[in-house]
């Protein structure tokens, strides 16, 4: 039996900011049935006018994701960024 209920391609959204920039955090659904992450920034560049950058992490890259994330802040928390150090987690 074909269900009669749309399919909602939005699972989850967060939002935060002030003034005039806002972030945006939407998980979502793909037409392939596979879920991404969607970081978006909008910033308001005039009156009415909004400029908007994002980012897509899709669901197979989300490990990497949240691995090299958890070590930069790991770094910055500890106050271990002046060394400059890039992180390389595609390396075996």
């Amino acid at each position: 039996m074909e269900s009669n209920k749309p399919v909602s391609w939005e699972l989850a959204s967060e939002m935060f900011g002030e003034g005039n920039r806002h972030y945006f955090m939407d998980v979502k659904r793909a037409r392939n049935n596979s879920r991404y992450l969607r970081i978006s920034r909008s910033d308001r560049v005039e009156n009415d006018k909004y400029q908007r950058s994002q980012l897509v992490i899709f669901e197979n890259d989300l490990g990497f994701f949240v691995e090299a994330l958890t070590m930069v802040l790991g770094k910055w928390s500890h106050d271990e960024l002046e060394n400059n150090q890039q992180l390389n987690l595609w390396q075996n």
